[in-house]
């Protein structure tokens, strides 16, 4: 079995890459514009505060894929990124903290009781 860091950064990067190569990812899609930059970094720094706050929880990984399968799916993804206003985090990074939720309004995800 592979050590639990080598594992989630070869998971993570399959993701990214599956974000990449999908070609029917955005194709049915208006385009959204992704939050502005000072806004995506508040936005981090408050799931860093709760994520560390939290114990710095994980999920499994069958609960990531099912995370990862949501936001494939949803109109506000935009490529590897959430377009929410609430958002724009990389999603194969964020999937991963148990303490966090889908942005969207009817969350796709929620907390997880890790």
């Amino acid at each position: 079995m592979p050590h639990p860091i080598k594992a989630y950064k070869l998971v993570t990067w399959r993701v990214n890459k599956f974000f990449e190569n999908n070609p029917q990812a955005d194709m049915s899609r208006s385009p959204r514009k992704l939050p502005s930059f000072p806004k995506v970094v508040d936005n981090f720094r408050k799931a860093v505060i709760k994520d560390i706050k939290g114990g710095r929880k994980r999920v499994t990984l069958e609960e990531y894929f099912a995370r990862i399968t949501e936001c494939t799916n949803c109109v506000m993804r935009q490529k590897k990124r959430c377009s929410h206003s609430d958002c724009g985090c990389w999603l194969a990074k964020k999937c991963w903290w148990a303490n966090e939720k889908c942005p969207a309004d009817e969350p796709r995800w929620t907390e997880s009781g890790v």
